[in-house]
């Protein structure tokens, strides 16, 4: 018979005390196999140990050196909140800045010299009826045509 058919090619024969004949096989080469392919493995095994804990160790860093950014983004926007710069562009005067501004007036003496800056010219006779209509309803007139009858 062909020797690579057999898997163990050694083998004897011996009798027991029972006189019962057994087959004994020589697994040494079995064994030599089965040990190299357990040193495969635990080789294989540190690998990727080796590989699992220098991405872990990377991660790692990576996550230090955010924790780091984020520190330093937390003070720099604790400086832009402390320094009250707010904007920088120069816009006119509104409504409720005209009203801080000017003298508190009732509707009437407002009613009064519109129709004072009316007679000056300041004013025309659409924004005198338009003033009346507004105050009657409770609004605010425009702060253009307040600052041109307090003009």
């Amino acid at each position: 018979e062909d020797d690579d058919d057999q898997p163990m090619a050694n083998s004897f024969r011996f009798e027991l005390d029972s006189g019962e004949a057994v087959e004994a096989i020589d697994a040494t080469d079995l064994l030599k196999s089965l040990q190299a392919d357990l040193t495969s493995l635990r080789t294989a095994r540190e690998q990727d140990s080796t590989t699992v804990e220098q991405g872990l160790v990377g991660l790692l860093q990576v996550v230090k050196h955010q924790g780091a950014m984020l520190k330093s983004l937390q003070s720099q926007i604790q400086k832009l909140g402390n320094s009250g710069s707010g904007r920088k562009s120069v816009t006119g005067p509104d409504a409720d800045m005209l009203k801080a501004q000017a003298p508190e007036l009732s509707q009437p003496q407002l009613l009064a010299k519109a129709h004072t800056a009316y007679e000056a010219g300041r004013i025309t006779g659409k924004e005198l009826s338009t003033l009346d209509v507004l105050l009657r309803y409770g609004e605010s007139p425009d702060a253009d045509m307040v600052r041109r009858i307090l003009a």
